[in-house]
């Protein structure tokens, strides 16, 4: 099974908007779901507080995206040379893209050995962009070209970048529909051989219907006839006997 770099879209109003209500030292990955549009505020916020310090780990960042995005199989790959996450975000990856990336090594903010997770993305003029909602006071959106920039992701002693196997054209797949969407669905819907067998069964239901409602409606008529004769007659012999 080969695996692709998974490149999410997002706008800048996703970007400039973000904001962090609660917040806690290890939700860098709650920050990236956020971030690319996969968690809105309020349920972020619920898992920021549901995580607490304990952050997540990496099998657990597949299972998210298996779940949001289920037409794919997903590897949070780990590697150890930068050189192959440069050669992808400056050559292959498109602008109006992010990507879903993370290190293990040290890290400024906390000073420890720890995991990291951020987006990189790149913008309509090319600029590859890092972003990280945990540095500093707001988070930080700066040029990986830059050298403080890159000194944010350098000299780490391993890297990540999601991956995603499937059939799906759109980049990083197939979003699972909500609860609404599938219960908006038109139910026994069925396609092939079983659908046809299911409308020859409705049209069946349909004729055998008309039909009890045809049989209805002559006995009712014949009903109606037999209850005026008595009637008739009544008028005719009172007309004889005048």
């Amino acid at each position: 099974m080969s695996y692709q770099p998974a490149q999410f879209k997002m706008n800048d109003q996703q970007i400039f908007s973000f904001k962090r209500w609660v917040k806690k030292p290890m939700d860098c990955v709650i920050n990236a779901l956020e971030l690319m549009g996969a968690l809105d505020g309020r349920n972020a916020d619920l898992m920021r507080i549901a995580v607490g310090d304990k952050g997540l780990q990496k099998d657990q960042i597949e299972s998210m995206f298996s779940y949001l995005f289920p037409t794919n199989k997903w590897d949070f790959f780990g590697y150890t040379d930068i050189k192959l996450l440069e050669h992808f975000t400056m050559n292959i990856m498109e602008p109006g893209r992010v990507i879903f990336c993370g290190y293990y090594g040290h890290n400024v903010s906390v000073n420890a050995q720890i995991g990291h997770v951020f987006l990189i993305g790149k913008d309509s003029a090319g600029n590859v962009l890092y972003m990280d909602p945990q540095v500093g006071a707001n988070g930080i959106i700066c040029n990986l070209m830059e050298p403080t920039c890159y000194s944010h992701i350098q000299n780490k002693n391993q890297y990540f970048i999601l991956q995603y196997s499937g059939q799906s054209g759109l980049i990083g797949g197939k979003r699972r529909a909500s609860k609404k969407r599938r219960s908006s669905r038109k139910k026994g819907r069925r396609f092939g051989k079983a659908g046809s067998r299911a409308r020859s069964r409705s049209r069946r239901r349909s004729r055998n219907r008309k039909r009890r409602s045809g049989k209805a409606g002559s006995r009712a008529r014949s009903g109606r006839s037999r209850r005026r004769s008595p009637r008739k007659r009544s008028r005719r012999s009172r007309s004889r006997s005048t």
